[in-house]
């Protein structure tokens, strides 16, 4: 699960509280317009099969446990207090 998070450019880093940055990979991202390929590259889609086999190897090999959930849940709350987000 991620959670992408936009600072303002006011905003200091030093402004996110220390439970959110110990959670947090720090990433600065740029953006910039992109042209269209003049070709298509083709590509085979994930059949529902596929799908269940990863998630269930997913599951398997990175179980979430409570902890974890608890700090999601801190994490969507800080993230709703400051936004019109939610899950």
């Amino acid at each position: 699960m991620w959670f992408l998070l936009n600072l303002s450019d006011t905003e200091p880093i030093s402004a996110i509280p220390a439970f959110v940055s110990g959670l947090a990979a720090l990433v600065e991202i740029r953006f910039e317009r992109v042209m269209p390929a003049d070709s298509v590259t083709p590509f085979a889609e994930f059949s529902y099969y596929q799908l269940e086999h990863l998630t269930e190897r997913a599951l398997s090999e990175q179980p979430s446990d409570e902890t974890l959930w608890k700090k999601v849940d801190r994490l969507a709350d800080f993230v709703a207090s400051r936004s019109e987000y939610s899950i």
